[in-house]
């Protein structure tokens, strides 16, 4: 939980700024979903800053390399310096991209598509249904992604017996999983990919949803007589709020018909 928290904040709070930031600066015109994968992406970079780190503590404590957290920090920055706890950043970056970014991007495509269905705002559908739609989201990533991961997992876990020859790489690993054990192979894991990813990223999204409003809510109301304003808005409205407007050189255009006929 101590380990998970930073990074997931740092997370959203940088999807809501790079959403606040392109709804300002992009066409309107501008694909949502490429909208979403690029914030998703920057906020992967910024929390994995954060996380990586982390991870590689809980690993290296978990595997009995070090007796403690504290022990294992000291120990780190004294032999390898801070760039130490940054081994396989680049890697780890890689792999964790794809993921979030189809995620995300697949969860405010279904949340999109979903409320036009229904003719409302998507900021008006209600917890249970954000819940459903990111579990929905996670689950169809999820299965895309589980012959990847799959792949990926063999070829870290695998030792080869007596007659047995090591896989060469990823390519050579998919060819010989579909031929010596069929495309089923792929999936073994599914249902308990499935069982632990669903659930904890539809309560992800659906907290994240809930406070997100409960916020734009109640703290500008709280705060008005102050003349505060949030920090972040919503996305689609910051959104609507730049197709209202137009763009910054329509926006330069209206100021200098104005000024003239002043």
């Amino acid at each position: 939980f101590m380990t998970g928290m930073p990074g997931g904040a740092i997370n959203f709070a940088a999807l809501g700024a790079m959403h606040v930031l392109m709804a300002r600066v992009l066409p309107v015109s501008t694909n949502p979903v490429l909208r979403d994968i690029v914030a998703q992406a920057v906020a992967t970079t910024f929390c994995s800053v954060v996380s990586s780190p982390q991870s590689l503590l809980v690993d290296r404590i978990s595997i009995g390399m070090y007796p403690d957290f504290p022990t294992a920090v000291r120990t780190i920055l004294s032999t390898e310096g801070p760039r130490g706890l940054y081994v396989g950043f680049k890697p780890g970056l890689l792999q964790r991209m794809p993921s979030y970014c189809l995620t995300y991007a697949t969860y405010r495509a279904l949340r999109r598509g979903y409320a036009h269905l229904r003719g409302v705002d998507v900021d008006e559908l209600s917890d249970p249904e954000n819940f459903t739609l990111g579990a929905l989201g996670a689950g169809i990533v999820t299965a895309f992604m589980m012959p990847l991961d799959t792949v990926k997992t063999r070829i870290v876990t695998f030792k080869p017996g007596e007659g047995e020859i090591a896989y060469k790489g990823m390519t050579d690993c998919f060819r010989r999983m579909a031929r010596e054990e069929g495309l089923g192979s792929f999936y073994r894991a599914l249902p308990l990919r499935l069982a632990s990813v669903v659930p904890m990223m539809g309560i992800q999204f659906g907290l994240f949803e809930f406070f997100n409003k409960a916020i734009r809510t109640h703290l500008p109301a709280r705060e008005r007589g102050r003349g505060s304003k949030p920090f972040f808005p919503p996305v689609e409205s910051a959104q609507r709020t730049q197709t209202q407007r137009g763009t910054p050189e329509r926006r330069r255009g209206r100021f200098r018909l104005g000024s003239k006929k002043a």
